[in-house]
């Protein structure tokens, strides 16, 4: 009993963390002149917790199952990272990535280590995190629609940035979310089911106002 309450209290840390992160913004007055100044923040929260995954998992071995082609898969992946980073020609860059974006190697490896630890939770569980993930992909997209009609101010790149400081970013961030919306309307009631059909649209609408012909 006490262990599964620690299970609970574990989804639902991890779910408001994730807020909390899609929220955070650097103010302008930091790194003023910094191209996508959140992203050496994110790199160090994004490390911060793989490396907090590896540690409790390698403590912990004896609760994680992970399958044959998970393993096989995760392996396969940290080999050709590691056979185009000694072919780069320049390790430290490939390692680091690009300036600004950080998204190299060891972003890579840091995701994947992220992204077998959360394949490890009970299905039940992981629809009650994809509810925080939601919340926090639709709190994203209203300060972008705040930001389109000029109802607030945010500091960071041309056109609707919202709080990840690059348009790029929220597109890509708000686009590959929908299937995500598509699973959770899946497993919820039909009223729930509603409310994420007009998620899904609001996406789609913020998506079409960040388009090149709204942002010239």
């Amino acid at each position: 009993m006490f262990a599964q309450h620690l299970k609970q209290k574990a989804v639902i840390f991890a779910g408001l963390a994730y807020i909390a992160l899609s929220l955070f913004h650097i103010p302008d007055k930091i790194f003023r002149h910094g191209f996508d100044k959140n992203a050496p923040a994110q790199l160090f929260a994004l490390l911060i917790a793989a490396g907090g995954y590896s540690i409790f998992v390698a403590l912990k071995r004896e609760r994680f199952n992970f399958a044959p082609l998970v393993q096989y898969g995760a392996l396969s992946l940290l080999l050709t990272q590691l056979a185009s980073l000694l072919m780069s020609g320049s390790l430290i860059s490939s390692l680091i990535g690009d300036t600004g974006r950080y998204v190299g190697t060891i972003s890579t490896i840091a995701l994947v280590v992220v992204a077998l630890f959360h394949t490890q939770f009970r299905f039940e569980a992981f629809i009650t995190l994809l509810r925080y993930y939601v919340i926090a992909i639709e709190l994203i997209v209203l300060i972008a629609l705040a930001q389109h009609f000029k109802l607030i101010e945010l500091p960071g790149d041309h056109g609707m940035t919202s709080t990840l400081g690059n348009i790029d970013f929220f597109a890509a961030f708000v686009g590959t979310s929908l299937p995500l919306i598509f699973l959770l309307a899946m497993y919820s009631s039909i009223r729930i089911r509603v409310a994420l059909v007009g998620a899904a649209l609001l996406n789609v609408i913020a998506l079409r106002f960040a388009g090149p012909q709204h942002n010239r």
